[in-house]
C-alpha cells in the first residue's frame, strides 16, 4: 500500500500499536532507551507495519538484535531484498567498505550525498573521528568494534565480535546476516526469544 494514503488520512496523529518482543515493557527498549520492536500504524480502517514498509521502500538497512524472532528477521530481510534488487532508497548508496569520513564532521543534510554504511559502523567511525581527529580508520579503530557482540544468522551458536566481520575496513557480510547481542540480555543472563 503506498504511503500517500497515510498522508491523506487527514489525521494529525496516526493511531499506532507497538509490538515489542520481550516479556515486559522494559524489554521493548534497548540500553539507550530506543524502542526495539514493530510499529503498526492504523488509519481509515487499514494498518501498515512501518518496519516492513521502511525495509521494502529502501529507507532502512536491516539491523537485527537477538531480541527479535527469526520470523520477523526473515520478513524484514525479504522486504529489504526487494529494495536492494531495485537499488531503492539507501541501497542506491550502500557500500560495504568503510571509507574515511569527511572532516570536519558536520550536520549538513542538504549536501551530504556520501555512501551509506551499516549505522553501527558509522556511529563507531564518527566517534573515533571525534576522539582521534588526526588518526585514520585503521587497525586501532577496529579495536573499538570488539565490544559489539554478535553472531551470524546462519550460525547463532558461534559468538563473534563486530571487528571479526570487518577486514581492511570492509564489512565481510551483508547487514541482514548479522545479529547483535542485546547488551541488557548479556548482562542479565536473559535468554532472547526465538521462533
Amino acid at each position: 500500500m503506498p504511503i500517500t494514503c497515510w498522508k491523506r488520512s487527514g489525521e494529525r496523529h496516526l493511531p499506532c500499536i507497538v509490538h515489542g518482543e520481550g516479556a515486559s515493557l522494559h524489554d521493548a527498549f534497548d540500553a539507550y532507551g530506543r524502542f526495539v520492536g514493530q510499529v503498526e500504524v492504523r488509519a481509515r480502517g487499514e494498518s501498515l507495519v512501518l518496519n516492513q514498509w521502511l525495509a521494502e521502500s529502501g529507507w532502512a538497512l536491516p539491523t537485527f538484535y537477538d531480541s527479535i524472532t527469526t520470523a520477523n528477521m526473515n520478513e524484514i530481510t525479504a522486504r529489504a531484498a526487494h529494495a536492494r534488487s531495485r537499488r531503492r532508497g539507501v541501497w542506491a548508496h550502500y557500500r560495504d567498505r568503510i571509507a574515511p569520513l569527511d572532516r570536519p564532521l558536520r550536520d549538513d543534510r542538504t549536501s551530504d550525498r556520501g555512501a551509506v554504511i551499516l549505522p553501527k559502523l558509522f556511529r563507531r567511525a564518527a566517534m573515533w573521528c571525534v576522539r582521534h581527529p588526526r588518526s585514520p580508520l585503521g587497525e586501532a579503530w577496529l579495536t573499538t568494534l570488539r565490544s559489539d557482540a554478535c553472531f551470524l544468522r546462519e550460525n547463532p551458536n558461534a559468538s563473534l565480535r563486530l571487528d571479526e566481520l570487518v577486514v581492511q575496513n570492509k564489512l565481510k557480510v551483508r547487514p541482514e546476516e548479522i545479529v547483535f547481542r542485546d547488551a541488557r540480555m548479556l548482562s542479565s543472563g536473559i535468554s532472547p526469544p526465538r521462533g
